[in-house]
């Protein structure tokens, strides 16, 4: 039963992660991280409060799984079918399991917060991680990407964080019809006088591009 709000009844989750390490001075000491998350009842809940960092990051991983199976057997093929089973999987459980089952059969439901969900798996299909490549001798005008660096995405892609997850198969769009002041030019860091940490660390930074707006 869909109430919309969780139950004072749903138990807790806790998630706890040790790390032992050493300080400057040689002590050795265990830094211990808590984490508690209200857990629920409700499937809207659980659609509403997805996390689609988290959401992308996994389905990146699993998607390469599928590739590399110990046993042999995963190809592109599988993994590209597996991406677009995921996706379509999460989002017909959405359209049963909450509120959405009464809109009209045709229109495509979306949970608010995975709206970008169908371009990224479309986006990870065509990523050099899972793009077929062409036959030795063979030419096309699609890029096709080299053992190098199909080998390079799948390390990255492995390991892949929630930040980055969607950027590393579709990047950020930005508006060049109305640049501000400097936009596109290599900005160096001007050192300071002052040996403070905010001047440190700004000298000690790269040249950086200032990006127009996306």
């Amino acid at each position: 039963k869909e109430s919309g709000a969780s139950s004072s009844r749903d138990p807790m989750v806790y998630f706890q992660t040790a790390l032992l390490y050493t300080t400057s001075a040689g002590s050795r000491r265990v830094r211990v991280s808590t984490l508690a998350l209200q857990s629920t009842s409700v499937p809207s809940e659980v659609f509403r409060l997805s996390d689609f960092g988290a959401v992308t990051a996994i389905t990146t991983r699993q998607a390469i799984s599928d590739m590399l199976r110990p046993d042999g057997s995963g190809t592109h093929k599988i993994a590209r079918e597996a991406i677009v089973k995921r996706c379509v999987n999460l989002l017909a459980n959405y359209r049963l399991n909450t509120s959405a089952r009464n809109s009209p059969s045709g229109q495509l439901i979306l949970p608010e917060a995975l709206q970008l969900l169908p371009l990224f798996c479309l986006s990870l299909r065509k990523s050099l991680i899972f793009r077929p490549s062409l036959p030795k001798g063979s030419w096309s005008a699609r890029p096709f990407p080299t053992a190098d660096e199909r080998a390079y995405h799948i390390h990255h892609g492995s390991a892949v964080s929630p930040a980055l997850a969607m950027l590393s198969v579709h990047s950020n769009l930005y508006v060049v019809t109305k640049l501000r002041k400097r936009d596109g030019e290599w900005i160096v860091p001007t050192p300071t006088a002052a040996a403070d940490e905010a001047s440190i660390a700004s000298t000690s930074c790269r040249p950086y591009m200032q990006l127009p707006k996306s």
